[in-house]
């Protein structure tokens, strides 16, 4: 497509109205539907979404619009659950609008959804109007709101890290997504202590006007973009919206491909049922737009990357797009056939995973204690800490390789970290808000619902750490809080960072992707945080990869070190 053309199609929206360059994660193909999320083969480092309409020229008409409607099916994380909608238009373009009064009600109702993925969400959002300023303020008592200012065009915060706190028992920017059983007496795999810390961030304002995006009232209400609405606050939530421009569809992270097959057709099929139809002007520029209010806003690395405006990038830069090496082949002579998830070798013991994976649904490790065929991060570690504290045990030394790790679910880490150092934590930054915060953590080893003696972690043994350059996310995470521990010991190469939370989000025309969002993980140290985007140096530098998987004389090398 030549730039400055203003048309695409929502079955190939992905290159049909947008080129991608880089910024964020992007998964297996350009165009999403083909493979929705599907696999990370490659990611791209630095990005643009290269449209050239200009995002100062208004969007939409200035003076009092007029405010149409039309019901359109919402898709909730499943084809059955479905229901009617109403959503609005202004003038003569096709962006949909939601009601701020409806966004309050479909907040609610997405609370099972938060409650569902193991939240206590324990408040409702009700709406208020004064003039052309609505008001989304929650019902259990926390002062903060959301306000918007129609007449301004502007949404104001006035925080905003505790106006989308799920329970205000949770610790404000918190990396564990499950919530506190809140009993010593009582623990499911984790714990959170009492010694978190947290500082509230700045007031948020975000000023859609400067990006060209009218916010509009009525004497009854006032009215976002939908795409606004998903962009603050559902993606933080790892929930998205997508709009295939006959209806909505609600997703979780990586949810949008489930069920989807032949025998039981799913949200994706549904997506691309419609006929493909050209995008309209003003979506276009409505799109360019939304995004780069969304990563101006979101976008974690903004500082770290010398940039003041997405706008400004878009027209300065073109494609980028790097390769990363997994190191597989250095690996696959030494393990033709896949490492194991537990290897002994002498008195020293292995423990390798690739990501940081979550229990499988269905699996109950309280009812059936994992074995050696487990794969998940918990399973994988609870079994290895089992054979390692067992009885005569010979187990001297511990290595946790996580070379070829490229990151997966926070808790996991969290986990991860815990069961090592026996007390884990993890310290948060909001980019887009300024806000701190350090969650600390014990985890049940034992599967017996509590924390006591039997849950301290390996302290009592040698801990060795295997990193490299793809070690990155929270396999980048992990080694940093170790290096700060003093208690573990780093071999191989410097990490390869990646220290924001990959935020999945959309784009107006229902293209995902995955943006490294506002929640930069760091470590505490001396009460300050410090950023781990250059990732953690090895205390025993190995240059090649073959010495990573050499372990006859990596475990001659952990006995050398004392």
């Amino acid at each position: 497509m030549a730039h400055g053309e203003g048309v695409g199609d929502y079955e190939n929206a992905a290159t049909g109205f947008v080129e991608v360059a880089e910024i964020f994660f992007w998964e297996d193909s350009t165009c999403w539907g083909k493979n929705f999320f599907g696999g990370l083969k490659h990611f791209v480092a630095l990005a643009v979404i290269a449209l050239t309409f200009s995002i100062a020229a208004p969007v939409f008409a200035a003076h009092a619009p007029k405010i149409t409607s039309k019901e359109m099916k919402m898709y909730f994380f499943d084809v059955k659950n479905v229901s009617t909608g109403t959503v609005y238009f202004i003038g003569n373009s096709d962006v949909p609008y939601f009601s701020l009064k409806d966004c309050g009600e479909l907040y609610t109702a997405l609370k099972k959804i938060f409650i569902h993925q193991g939240q206590n969400v324990s408040f409702d959002l009700k709406f208020s109007k004064s003039g052309e300023v609505g008001t989304l303020t929650r019902t259990d008592g926390n002062p903060y709101t959301m306000t918007v200012d129609c007449a301004a065009d502007k949404i104001t915060f006035l925080d905003y890290d505790a106006f989308v706190r799920p329970d205000e028992s949770r610790v404000l920017l918190d990396i564990l997504s499950v919530d506190d059983p809140r009993s010593d007496d009582e623990v499911n795999f984790f714990r959170r202590t009492k010694d978190s810390y947290e500082r509230y961030g700045d007031e948020l304002i975000l000023d859609l006007g400067k990006y060209g995006i009218d916010l509009v009232a009525d004497d009854k209400d006032c009215y976002i973009p939908a795409q606004t609405f998903s962009d603050f606050l559902l993606s933080t939530q790892y929930v998205n919206l997508f709009y295939n421009g006959e209806a909505f569809f609600l997703a979780s992270y990586n949810g949008m491909s489930a069920e989807d097959d032949d025998d039981k057709p799913g949200m994706e099929k549904l997506f691309y049922s419609v006929k493909p139809k050209k995008i309209s002007a003003d979506m276009a520029k409505f799109n360019y737009a939304e995004l780069c209010l969304a990563f101006d806003n979101l976008y974690g690395l903004k500082e770290v990357h010398g940039i003041d405006s997405f706008d400004n990038l878009c027209r300065q830069t073109g494609y980028d797009e790097i390769l990363s090496d997994t190191d597989s082949d250095a690996r696959k002579k030494f393990y033709p056939d896949g490492v194991p998830a537990y290897e002994e070798i002498g008195n020293t013991a292995y423990i390798t995973f690739d990501s940081f994976k979550g229990v499988p649904e269905g699996v109950d490790y309280y009812q059936t204690p994992p074995n050696e065929t487990a794969t998940d991060t918990i399973g994988a570690i609870t079994y290895a800490y089992s054979r390692i504290m067992r009885e005569d045990s010979p187990i001297e030394n511990v290595v946790l390789d996580l070379s070829c790790n490229l990151g997966g679910e926070s808790d996991m880490a969290v986990y991860t970290v815990s069961a090592f150092l026996g007390e884990g934590y993890a310290s948060v930054k909001n980019t887009m808000t300024n806000a701190l915060a350090t969650g600390v953590y014990n985890v049940d080893m034992n599967f017996d619902h509590k924390y006591n003696s039997d849950d301290r972690g390996l302290l009592s043994k040698k801990i060795f750490c295997i990193i490299s350059p793809v070690s990155f996310s929270c396999g980048n995470l992990v080694p940093n809080v170790f290096k700060n521990s003093n208690a573990v010991t780093l071999i191989g190469r410097t990490s390869g960072g990646g220290s924001c939370v990959v935020l999945p989000m959309t784009t107006a025309c229902g293209t995902g992707f995955q943006l490294s969002g506002p929640m930069r993980l760091a470590f505490l140290k001396n009460g300050s945080f410090y950023d781990i985007d250059r990732g953690a140096e090895p205390d025993c530098p190995l240059m090649f990869p073959e010495s990573f998987y050499n372990r006859a004389e990596l475990t001659k090398l952990t006995n050398g070190i004392k």
